[in-house]
């Protein structure tokens, strides 16, 4: 009697622990364990899903500063190739003027008149009875003193009398500062100007006796430091006055400063 107790006692634990363990295994199929899950996501899924959307907005801002500064730098670049094809094509249209102004030259012929450099007027000087020009080739270009200046068709503009390094200040002819040996166009009567201003200059020296009309047209000598046969004006008047042994002939200049920037300078 006694072990049959014993034995029923001791087979209850067994069951017991066996019951338990089904319960457990079932609550945690069926029931706990989807409410732990449930659980763990409500505490633990919204932060969690911030967080991840914070770590993926952020990573789309550096993204987009990086693309930003990559365009920024590349737009740069464009900019600079885009400037440097402006200056470019400028010097490309530049060198184009400057061939058509050789082109443009009116019987120079190189070799009689000597090289050519091309150059501009940058600043004018008319301030009686000075009349003089600045342009913008110096000693590093070989320009020197008494050099010729002349125009697209050939014409005196003046003679170079100061040089600098990077430009120079030439007279012209209407300069009462600037004296060259001229003569009449078909003639070979020679004389020297003295400019008086206003575009105008006359002719010293002229013998009283000397036939000269209206309208002749005057032009370098050759016997200075000039080429010869250098239009540079053409004859306005003539003044003779009795007993006097010359005449006074005002000539006015065929150059004037505003027929352009675009000049030459005749080296020796």
């Amino acid at each position: 009697m006694y072990s049959l107790r014993t034995e029923k006692k001791s087979l209850k634990k067994p069951i017991l622990i066996l019951v338990v363990v089904l319960f457990l295994f079932i609550a945690d199929k069926f029931l706990f364990g989807s409410f732990i899950k449930k659980t763990g996501l409500d505490l633990f899924g919204g932060p969690l899903e911030g967080l991840s959307q914070k770590i993926t907005d952020r990573s789309a801002t550096f993204k987009a500063l990086l693309d930003f500064k990559f365009l920024a730098e590349e737009n740069k670049k464009l900019k600079e190739e885009n400037l440097n094809l402006i200056a470019e094509v400028s010097e490309l249209k530049s060198l184009e003027r400057e061939n058509e102004f050789f082109r443009s030259q009116l019987g120079l012929n190189l070799r009689e008149r000597g090289e050519l450099i091309s150059a501009n007027m940058i600043s004018v000087d008319k301030t009686p009875p000075y009349s003089a020009i600045i342009i913008n080739k110096g000693q590093k270009d070989g320009i020197e003193r008494k050099m010729a200046v002349i125009s697209s068709s050939s014409i005196l503009a003046g003679v170079i009398d100061e040089v600098y390094e990077n430009y120079s200040v030439a007279l012209l002819l209407d300069d009462s500062r600037l004296s060259i040996s001229v003569r009449q166009e078909n003639t070979d009567i020679l004389s020297s100007t003295k400019g008086i201003s206003g575009g105008e200059f006359i002719l010293d020296l002229v013998a009283a006796d000397e036939e000269i009309s209206s309208d002749e047209i005057v032009v370098t000598s050759g016997m200075d430091s000039l080429p010869e046969g250098l239009p540079v004006g053409k004859v306005l008047s003539t003044d003779k006055k009795s007993g006097d042994a010359f005449q006074t002939v005002k000539v006015e200049s065929f150059f004037n400063p505003s027929s352009g920037p675009n000049l030459f300078i005749i080296k020796k």
